[in-house]
């Protein structure tokens, strides 16, 4: 969920599913792809397969947490947080790597790993990412919206349809999510927004007052 299909992504997935001897027993099975690949490859061969699949997992858990790493340091950078947790999140080793960052979310990983289960972290993780897209279309509505004549360097083809069928269908798919996940989802948001008006905007304007009277200061 995290990016869209590539062409050799869904020419896999639709192999993997023609390659199924029975779709009833792929579905009542715990690990499906390590069903597919026995039956398609024997034991040897989806011993294989399922080492390379764990290699890949663990080289895009390594990348995306880097990733969001670089999005703590980013935030740090532009003064997003309290001044120890900027200086925090702000640092990096002699590699260009944020190291607190990445050590903040490997901890974070490593509990969430110990105190719940993959199918949890599963669903609970794709209602975040399902959001975000909510978020996201949303927020390209209201932002093009509300600069309706500001000069654009791309122009999206068919605009409004694409963000608007991007909302519909996350709306449906938020509708199948487990209550649970949705609740859990909905406190982080409500923080998010309670930080940005308790914190953010309060400091922003703190600073647009300030420059507004250095400004008139200086003129006078």
């Amino acid at each position: 969920m995290h990016r869209s299909f590539s062409s050799p992504e869904l020419l896999g997935v639709i192999s993997s599913t023609l390659a199924m001897p029975s779709l009833s027993e792929a579905m009542k099975s715990s690990a499906p792809l390590t069903y597919i690949a026995q039956s398609s490859a024997g034991h040897i061969g989806a011993t294989i397969l399922i080492i390379g699949v764990v290699i890949a997992m663990f080289d895009t858990g390594l990348s995306g947490n880097l990733a969001y790493a670089r999005i703590y340091l980013d935030t740090a950078r532009q003064d997003n947080w309290p001044r120890p947790i900027n200086r925090f999140f702000g640092s990096m080793n002699r590699h260009n790597v944020p190291k607190w960052g990445f050590v903040f979310l490997g901890i974070g990983n490593a509990i969430l790993c110990y105190f719940t289960s993959l199918n949890n972290l599963i669903t609970f993780t794709g209602v975040i990412i399902v959001v975000i897209y909510l978020l996201i279309a949303t927020s390209a509505l209201i932002h093009r919206y509300k600069n309706r004549s500001a000069d654009r360097p791309f122009r999206m083809p068919l605009w409004p349809i694409p963000p608007v069928i991007a909302i519909v269908g996350v709306i449906l798919a938020l509708t199948q999510q487990g209550l649970g996940d949705l609740l859990k989802t909905a406190i982080i948001i409500a923080i998010a927004v309670i930080y940005w008006f308790a914190y953010l905007r309060w400091k922003k304007d703190g600073v647009a007052s300030t420059t507004d009277k250095t400004a008139t200061t200086v003129r006078h």
